[in-house]
């Protein structure tokens, strides 16, 4: 155990020695401005910040460092693995809402650890362990992907009672769309479902210390006190509003802060004469005698191949298109805009939401939402905290 500390404290320090062509800053101001945000909209709940997929690709370990500066009960992961590496930097308590081979339940630190559960089978698993555990209840009010139906909560708090070292602490469930204004029908039937099972809950004579059934765009949706003393922000507190902009609650979050901006670094300048291809399968030819750069960000950093002679990075106040397929680690971009040389710092993701290469249009272009674009940041990225 020691020398395998002695080695990783050796790795950390020759890390940050060494100076890398890519780096994604998080801003701790930013953090903290949209985490207080939410929590004035709902001063009678609980803000739990979602950590959980490398914390929406900002970083588990800078983002639970960060909020070192606020109180709350649980941060929320979807893996024990999540939980040991935000204990590594914060010992803060964590609820795990992501299922785990029922084997590994026992290898646990359960003093600072709640876990959703989702089957009975899971609570019978837990109750062998003999131990004290909080759980948390998840009913499935429609979503129809994890939590049991409500005609399922009868057997399974018979069941509970068997088991009295286990602590239903909480009750959950997730929103199927309540960023959809469309959809505020059934909202309100999940609300509704909701809290059918707390009311069942309830009288057989269970007191969960926790509801929460909102996610970052829920608690702008949802004002029923009665639903929830505690809420799950996830995409929010890391500065990007969840709801379209089409919709009237959209500028609700209006002063949102994005807390993450990615920088890379021209590596190199290539000429093109006229007919020149550029990058696998010369998807691009050059029309006219022009230059080019090279940036090291390809598909394993962070770039869909979508974005091939479509997507955009910047330079300054410039945006650069980029041009020819994306490679693995490389990627190649115009430079006729601007006036650049090697070693410049470039920007991949800008933080300002208007910008071509910001969370919004980079999911715009790849078709998907700004939830997948971050997560799809390399883990191995460099991330530092700036004010």
């Amino acid at each position: 155990m020691f020398l395998a500390k002695l080695a990783n404290f050796w790795r950390q320090k020759f890390s940050r020695q060494l100076d890398t062509f890519n780096l994604i800053e998080i801003s701790r101001s930013a953090i903290l401005h949209n985490f207080d945000l939410f929590q004035s909209f709902v001063p009678q709940a609980e803000i739990w910040p979602v950590l959980k997929a490398n914390a929406y690709g900002h970083g588990l370990e800078p983002v639970a460092e960060i909020l070192k500066a606020r109180k709350f009960t649980y941060f929320v992961v979807d893996s024990y693995y999540e939980a040991l590496k935000i204990w590594q930097v914060n010992p803060h308590k964590v609820l795990l809402i992501g299922q785990a081979p029922w084997s590994n339940y026992q290898f646990f630190d359960f003093s600072k650890l709640a876990v959703v559960v989702y089957r009975l089978e899971v609570l019978r698993i837990l109750g062998k362990l003999n131990q004290p555990i909080k759980i948390h209840l998840k009913i499935n009010t429609g979503l129809n992907r994890q939590g049991i139906k409500i005609s399922e909560v009868p057997e399974f708090l018979d069941e509970l009672k068997n088991y009295p070292k286990i602590e239903l602490e909480g009750v959950c469930s997730h929103f199927i769309s309540s960023e959809d204004s469309t959809k505020d029908d059934l909202t309100r039937h999940q609300e509704s479902l909701f809290l059918q099972a707390v009311q069942i809950v309830r009288e057989h004579g269970f007191q969960p210390k926790y509801l929460h059934l909102s996610n970052s765009s829920g608690i702008i949706k949802t004002q029923d006190s009665q639903l929830y003393n505690a809420v799950r922000l996830g995409l929010g507190l890391y500065g990007v509003n969840p709801i379209p902009s089409n919709d009237p609650a959209f500028m609700t979050l209006q002063d949102l802060k994005p807390a993450l901006t990615f920088w890379s670094t021209l590596i190199h300048k290539i000429d093109l004469q006229k007919g020149d291809g550029v990058s696998y399968g010369s998807t691009f030819v050059a029309d006219r005698d022009m230059t080019i750069g090279l940036i090291p960000v390809g598909y394993y950093e962070f770039f869909s191949r979508r974005l091939s002679n479509r997507g955009f990075i910047s330079y300054q106040d410039k945006f650069l298109p980029l041009v020819g397929n994306i490679c693995m680690n490389l990627s190649m971009c115009s430079l006729e805009v601007a006036n650049i040389q090697v070693g410049h710092r470039i920007k991949i993701i800008s933080s300002n939401p208007e910008d071509l290469n910001s969370v919004y249009h980079l999911a715009k272009l790849n078709e998907t939402t700004p939830y997948e674009v971050l997560v799809k940041l390399a883990e191995s990225l460099r991330r530092v905290v700036v004010s």
